[in-house]
């Protein structure tokens, strides 16, 4: 599913591309009643929306007021159960913007920017967006998804540096948000009052990541002091310095893996 605006009027891409193991296949879908009430919807909430960088991926503004609050959707259904806020890390912008009608967006190589087509199904979509401890940056965020996907329940999932901002908005908005998941954060967070996060919480983290920042034992501690869940991801490999993305720190070789543990955790807890 994809939306298309040159004039602020949205309309449904009536194809999308489909990943199988026999490669893509066309599909074409019929407008029926939920997918006109999505379409009339993203018409009153949203600015602008988009064209694909690969099937399911679409732009969309989140606030009229602000060019740059931009995020990049990612679904394969008009009505996925969960929706997961991507929060990346290092300097956290995404910054998806619109050029000559493509999309283009930074931190590409990201562990959860590259996962989001593997995180994405029929039940889960998902939105990744600039890691920003802005409460109200985020709270419109959370407005678009909850008028898009009513049904839903929402999830925000960071990594690294991301975990930080994920962590103080995850506080503030704890009413609006169905649970956290943070992988390979940061051995700052035991200095963020996470107790305030009400909501589930998930860690993550390889128990060979390098990174200095990121240390596994310090991840297992906090999420034991929390009671929080706890995964441990072993194998795969490590490529440039330990804390880039396709180290142990960016689970490389080890994606599909660390999502399954994911998705299944969220169904886990969301019943």
């Amino acid at each position: 599913m994809s939306y298309t605006s040159d004039t602020g009027a949205f309309a449904f891409f009536q194809t999308s591309k489909i990943r199988s193991g026999e490669g893509s296949r066309e599909v074409v879908y019929r407008e029926d009643e939920e997918k006109m009430r999505l379409a009339k919807l993203v018409l009153s909430v949203t600015a602008f929306a988009v064209s694909t960088v690969f099937a399911g991926d679409s732009l969309l503004n989140f606030d009229k007021t602000d060019p740059t609050a931009t995020c990049i959707l990612t679904a394969e259904s008009p009505s996925p159960k969960y929706v997961l806020i991507l929060f990346p890390g290092g300097d956290g912008r995404v910054a998806a913007h619109l050029t000559g009608g493509k999309i283009f967006f930074g931190k590409r190589n990201n562990f959860l920017i590259r996962s989001r087509l593997l995180l994405a199904d029929n039940e889960f979509a998902t939105v990744s967006t600039d890691a920003s401890s802005d409460q109200k940056r985020f709270s419109l965020l959370l407005d678009i998804i909850r008028q898009l996907y009513p049904h839903a329940s929402v999830w925000l999932v960071s990594t690294s540096r991301g975990t930080l901002a994920a962590a103080q908005v995850a506080g503030k908005c704890r009413d609006r948000l169905d649970g956290v998941v943070f992988t390979a954060s940061m051995k700052e967070l035991r200095d963020i009052p996470l107790d305030a996060i009400k909501v589930p919480k998930l860690f993550v983290h390889h128990v060979s990541d390098g990174c200095k920042s990121t240390p596994y034992d310090a991840a297992r501690e906090l999420a034991a002091k929390l009671n929080a869940d706890f995964v441990t991801v072993s194998g795969g490999k490590t490529k440039g310095k330990p804390c880039q993305a396709f180290a142990y720190h960016g689970f490389n070789g080890r994606e599909e893996k660390v999502v399954d543990e994911i998705k299944n955790w969220i169904k886990a807890r969301a019943e």
